[in-house]
């Protein structure tokens, strides 16, 4: 199964407060947007979102992998989803974030 690469997503209340804390720890900004930072160190990649995730809680983002497959081999293990993941209009499927929740059900999110 093709994961791609993924990152975690934060919701965060101040995105420049955040990424001055993480820059503390030596992460490293790659890419920024209006309200979203992303961070980097080594293998570990960060995504602090202000006021930005639907729903607003951490999130796994898949990126470029085997969306499909990867839905398919959580549903095996037992896990569901809230939404499931979507094919863009050009039929791509990523990036898709889900988010895991105690009672083991997730919520997914996809853009094309």
């Amino acid at each position: 199964m093709d994961l791609g690469w993924f990152e975690v997503g934060l919701p965060v209340a101040d995105v420049e407060k955040s990424a001055a804390f993480y820059a503390k720890l030596g992460f490293q900004e790659v890419d920024r947007m209006e309200r979203v930072v992303t961070l980097q160190k080594g293998d570990c990649r960060l995504a602090l979102y202000q006021g930005y995730l639907d729903p607003d809680r951490p999130q796994l983002i898949f990126w470029q992998g085997d969306v499909p497959a990867i839905a398919g081999a959580l549903e095996a293990k037992g896990l569901t989803f809230e939404r499931p993941p979507a094919q863009g209009d050009g039929g791509g499927t990523g990036p898709c974030s889900w988010t895991p929740t105690a009672t083991r059900s997730t919520s997914s999110t996809c853009r094309a």
